[in-house]
């Protein structure tokens, strides 16, 4: 039997932290934590995979990918050091890209967690946990339970299973 990828949301605006924990409150697979700090991301205990957009993660090999993203390792050292062992990187938008701020979360959600999902095909129980942060997919002008709604049919479709 699998064990079910957790979502973890992790920002340091508590008015939207607590508001998009409010609109996930009936999603068990998603948990909320408040930080001061991007290395407290990094360091989360428990947590197995971050999104860092790709001039974050450039020291992991991330490399600017239009509308797909990768999972990259982190070095020995990092996760000697208590840092998370994987980074989900990617996920750029094309310049003349038009599309409106769901249709930006929805592909954005859809294509990072098809990367975890991906990756635990291939390595299974590796990624039981991924990490965003809030202001990666709060977008504006979108409202809580509208996001609420994109990530979690985005979790149904592409992590039921994993």
């Amino acid at each position: 039997m699998s064990t079910r990828v957790k979502i973890w949301i992790f920002d340091n605006d508590g008015i939207r932290l607590a508001s998009l924990e409010a609109a996930f409150a009936d999603f068990r697979q998603a948990s909320f934590f408040k930080f001061e700090k991007l290395p407290e991301v990094l360091h989360a205990r428990g947590l197995d995979a971050v999104y860092l957009s790709p001039p974050y993660a450039e020291r992991w090999g991330a490399r600017p990918i239009f509308e797909r993203a990768e999972i990259l390792r982190t070095s020995p050292a990092d996760r000697a050091g208590g840092m998370v062992p994987f980074v989900l990187s990617g996920i750029l938008f094309k310049p003349d890209d038009v599309r409106e701020p769901s249709s930006r979360l929805r592909l954005f959600m859809d294509s990072a967690l098809e990367a975890a999902a991906s990756f635990n095909r291939e390595n299974p129980g590796a990624i039981r946990s991924v990490g965003f942060l809030g202001q990666n997919i709060a977008f504006d002008p979108l409202r809580p339970e509208e996001v609420a709604s994109i990530v979690r049919r985005a979790y149904e479709e592409k992590l039921s299973e994993t």
